[in-house]
């Protein structure tokens, strides 16, 4: 069960052992049907068990689902994670390297503009997070592809979050 599967993540997690949290996220959604809303309650339950003043824990959390979501065939989960993420205050963005992960999935799917939306929140967090994102492109060798995504958007103005002014408010 969901239950079941989020303690075994935040007992992972807690160990600092984010490869074996991947792993067991990813096998959950390939093997229970889950669907994109799946993973944010899935999300939810593994950030109800965070430990206390453990900011790191809920980074962890986020990018483990984001990179299992989309090593399961599920990118739809880990965009509907991060759309989660970004309206509510004070909530942590998963790392860009699992971001990275998700956008070559998109990319070998077709779906250019996901991957465009999230690198825009990626260019929204900040500069290291993009560029690990882009480190995964190419490793991936995506990089013609995210020529094209990025070439697509040199005349685009980045959207700004509500995250970025509540942050400066």
């Amino acid at each position: 069960s969901a239950a079941v599967v989020a303690g075994e993540i935040s007992v992972l997690l807690s160990a600092r052992n984010f490869l074996a949290s991947v792993n067991c996220a990813e096998q959950f959604i390939s093997s229970e049907a889950v669907t994109s809303s799946g993973v944010l309650e899935l999300y939810r339950a593994v950030a109800a068990a965070a430990p206390s003043g453990k900011a790191r824990y809920l980074v962890d959390a986020a990018s483990a689902l984001v990179e299992a979501s989309a090593r399961a065939d599920l990118p739809d989960g880990a965009l509907r994670l991060l759309e989660f993420l970004i309206d509510t205050p004070a909530a942590r963005l998963p790392m860009g390297s699992s971001c990275g992960h998700l956008m070559v999935k998109l990319l070998s799917l077709g779906r250019r503009a996901d991957a465009r939306h999230v690198f825009e929140i990626l260019a929204d967090a900040g500069e290291r997070r993009r560029k690990k994102a882009m480190n995964e492109l190419w490793a991936a060798g995506r990089g013609a592809d995210a020529f094209k995504v990025f070439g697509e958007m040199a005349d685009v103005p980045v959207v700004s979050y509500r995250k970025r002014y509540d942050f400066m408010m």
